[in-house]
């Protein structure tokens, strides 16, 4: 599997030959990556909707401005995830990944769309004392 969801709240990701631990975020940086994500998803949203009213008109001058649009939110889909990996979470450039060279060189499997809220929810969920139930923090 390329990427383990433990039980202490980290998240591993199997990167090649080596595995990269990213712990649960504290508070201060977990708001930014949640910050992150929804700003991100509010650019896609105003993409989409600039790229709908280009649809509506069918001039041919608009022809290339609705394709402009269109490969800017399809570069925006492919792109948010490594967008919000490398959100930085302090002034020194720290994100949650590294350094781990150029983005052009990652698996491609990390722009699975599902993968920041799933990261998120998974740090949401409380470690389990021993013996204690299964319990899930409040969004």
């Amino acid at each position: 599997m390329a990427i383990d969801f433990a039980s202490d709240g980290s998240v591993i990701i199997e990167w090649g030959i080596r595995n990269i631990v990213i712990p649960s975020p504290m508070i201060g940086d977990y708001r930014k990556l949640r910050n992150r994500l929804d700003e991100l998803a509010r650019i896609e949203d105003d993409l989409r909707e600039k790229w709908q009213a280009t649809l509506a008109d069918k001039t041919g001058k608009d022809a290339k401005d609705r394709a402009k649009r269109e490969q800017a939110v399809r570069e925006h889909v492919e792109n948010w995830v490594i967008n919000w990996l490398t959100t930085p979470l302090d002034g020194n450039g720290r994100t949650l990944l590294g350094d781990q060279g150029e983005t052009d060189s990652w698996p491609s499997w990390l722009t699975a769309n599902t993968l920041p809220g799933r990261m998120l929810t998974h740090w949401r969920t409380l470690p389990l004392a021993s013996g204690a139930p299964k319990t899930d923090a409040l969004p």
